[in-house]
């Protein structure tokens, strides 16, 4: 499925005859991570004789939806936002009916591995109940979804005028949603779901001209520092309240957390100066069993990419990762749809997500979603739709925008 989606945007590329228009700061972060990726594999081959191909298939694991995001935007505003949010408001009841009823029925419903072995669910049983996952491949997952679903039925009730089905369809998501994200058993969903909460109630305040861009593109800042609060703090707050016995505060995952960290960052941060700032080439093998001896499991996306291609790689992501962020934040209010702003809230938590997990693919595709989405002001001037202009539509307010200037956003409201 990548391959044919990247093969479709090359293609693409080649019948458009022209490069696609990346905003420079995603082009020039982006482009330095790629030719910094290119070079690590010869230094970590001539210096560790580690796999070039254990190398790139890491690289696609951890990077590929980001990587190709340049390529996305010649596709820029394809699609209609506000068409796939209705989609996605669809999708959400059978998709959250099945979950709810795999965790409170206690049975998994679907298979939860290919006869072959290709596919299966991660970490589907916790302590006996089952971790809904839904359709998706790991509670994790699923959860990430529901939360996705559950801001742009936030940003959808506030927008008007609003058809009563559409709006009764957002109340029930945003009802259904808190249970989803129990069913799914995963904390480090309930802390996503918090952090994109308060995000929501921020980028409302963006939205009404409360808040300021800036203090908004903090929010990441934020979210990772209590993403660190948690890793330090959890366990012995769970020990003095007494609760280590039940199934939702059990600390055993963040000690086999620990237990990576320590392990795989000791070797990086303490080798020597050249394999700190350019790796060790150690890479994520992930077997299905959590504990098993084949398994290299570093659950903390900084970690994962310095024990294999060192500080260097880490700040090249770091600087990547933020352009996009800024660069999702801005899509956000220049679009100004219910889908645009759903993910702005959710994109903001990735520094919290990925202090516990090594999964950007997520944050990818959304990031891909806010590029092939457009509002509906921008598909009908596309159009030749005169009668849509910015004394017909009306507007939401001026915007703080980076830098002082302001912008004068059109929206529904």
């Amino acid at each position: 499925m990548n391959a044919a989606f990247l093969l479709l945007l090359c293609t693409m590329l080649l019948f458009e005859g022209r490069l696609p228009r990346v905003p420079p700061p995603i082009a020039v972060t982006t482009l330095a991570f790629v030719a910094y990726l290119a070079l690590e594999v010869l230094f970590l081959v001539a210096r560790t004789q580690a796999s070039s191909v254990a190398l790139v298939t890491d690289y696609y694991r951890y990077y590929f939806f980001l990587l190709i995001l340049p390529l996305v935007f010649l596709a820029d505003g394809a699609l209609s936002a506000e068409r796939v949010f209705g989609w996605l408001l669809l999708a959400f009841v059978p998709l959250a009916w099945l979950g709810i009823q795999q965790h409170f029925s206690g049975e998994t419903i679907l298979p939860t591995k290919a006869i072959d072995g290709r596919f299966q669910i991660f970490a589907w049983d916790r302590h006996g109940e089952v971790r809904a996952f839904s359709l998706f491949n790991s509670g994790w997952s699923f959860g990430h979804f529901v939360t996705l679903v559950a801001a742009m039925a936030f940003f959808g009730l506030r927008e008007s005028p609003r058809p009563v089905s559409r709006r009764v369809l957002c109340c029930f998501v945003l009802a259904a949603a808190p249970v989803c994200a129990y069913a799914s058993q995963t904390r480090t969903v309930f802390l996503v779901a918090l952090c994109t909460v308060a995000a929501a109630a921020m980028l409302s305040w963006l939205r009404s001209g409360k808040a300021t861009f800036s203090a908004v593109t903090l929010l990441p800042v934020a979210f990772g520092a209590a993403a660190y609060v948690v890793a330090y703090g959890a366990k012995p707050l769970v020990a003095l309240l007494g609760m280590q016995d039940e199934s939702l505060m059990a600390t055993g995952s963040l000690d086999a957390r620990w237990d990576a960290w320590l392990t795989y960052g000791g070797h990086w941060v303490g080798g020597s100066i050249p394999e700190f700032l350019f790796g060790l080439g150690i890479g994520q093998q992930d077997s299905g069993t959590l504990y098993g001896e084949s398994t290299v499991l570093i659950d903390n996306m900084v970690v994962a990419i310095g024990v294999q291609i060192g500080a260097v790689g880490v700040l090249l992501w770091v600087a990547m990762m933020w352009q996009i962020w800024c660069w999702v934040l801005r899509r956000a209010v220049q679009e100004d749809t219910a889908l645009h702003w759903g993910i702005a809230a959710v994109w903001s938590t990735w520094t919290l997500s990925l202090t516990f997990s090594a999964a950007t693919v997520f944050y990818g595709v959304l990031a891909i979603g806010a590029v092939l989405m457009a509002g509906g002001r921008r598909i009908a001037m596309r159009r030749g739709d005169a009668a849509v202009d910015e004394g017909a539509v009306g507007s939401v307010g001026n915007q703080h925008l980076a830098g002082g200037t302001r912008m004068r956003i059109i929206g529904h409201e």
